[in-house]
């Protein structure tokens, strides 16, 4: 239990989308269907398969991994050093 960390939201979805400028989390319990939606207008389809999807996520994990106040990086940080501390 002692080497175990978690971030403070329950997909890492959910925290790409909360740390991002678009707060569409309406129905959407962890965050899946915000990036299917987010590829179907980006690239004009209906039915987004996989890597469309997961160009949508590098797409966000870039925006966001440029921002310095990012909850989602911050708190992957904050584990990476407890982990560092602990070894």
């Amino acid at each position: 239990m002692t080497n175990v960390r978690f971030l403070d939201y329950s997909t890492p979805e959910i925290g790409l989308i909360e740390d991002s400028d678009d707060m569409g989390l309406d129905n959407d319990s962890n965050g899946k269907e915000y990036f299917v939606e987010k590829a179907k207008k980006t690239f004009g389809i209906s039915d987004p398969d996989s890597d469309d999807i997961f160009q949508i996520e590098r797409i966000s994990i870039a925006t966001v991994a440029k921002n310095p106040t990012s909850k989602l990086f911050n708190g992957i940080e904050n584990i990476l050093q407890d982990i560092s501390e602990v070894s």
